[in-house]
């Protein structure tokens, strides 16, 4: 688990550092259903912002799962407990990179 939290740590640092030297932000959006004229779509927002608090988000991420490796190895819902953690930083994100108050509310 904690290279996976380290790798997320790099990218976001990278993302970031490239957003800075550029001046610059991107704006995705992403289809996750159509049905014919119809789309439902998920916008996400990258910027030099957002690059901060996705950095702090995993590095206190790879401490809780760096700690509760040896912490919490012997527990009976171990697994559990990084799922819930996982799933938990995953709307973090989804709320740092949403840019208006439908996807907030979502995340």
């Amino acid at each position: 688990m904690l290279p996976l939290t380290l790798i997320a740590t790099g990218a976001s640092a990278g993302v970031g550092l490239w957003l800075s030297v550029s001046k610059s932000s991107i704006a995705v959006e992403w289809a996750l259903h159509r049905v014919a004229s119809t789309a439902i779509v998920l916008p996400l927002y990258f910027d030099v912002f957002g690059a901060v608090f996705r950095i702090t988000v995993t590095l206190i991420t790879s401490a809780i799962i760096l700690f509760s490796k040896d912490y919490m190895s012997q527990e009976k819902h171990f697994i559990r407990f990084h799922l819930l953690v996982i799933s938990f930083v995953a709307s973090m994100l989804l709320l740092i990179f949403s840019p208006n108050l439908i996807s907030l509310l979502l995340g």
